[in-house]
């Protein structure tokens, strides 16, 4: 994860939690997480994300 959240959404439930983060500089990334273990479970650049694809990264796009 990148030092500046800038937005964060559950999602399954509340099972999974979606974090979209950048560094100071450069594009951001978009991480998904299981909200029990912290493991992650997913990870696209935000520049990657269209047609809301991937379903889980949906509305996280730039």
């Amino acid at each position: 994860m990148q030092p500046n959240v800038e937005e964060t959404k559950f999602i399954n439930e509340q099972d999974q939690i979606v974090v979209k983060s950048r560094g100071n500089h450069g594009p951001a990334t978009v991480q998904l997480f299981d909200s029990k273990t912290g493991r992650q479970e997913g990870k696209v650049m935000a520049y990657e994300i269209t047609d809301d694809q991937p379903l889980w990264a949906a509305g996280m796009g730039q």
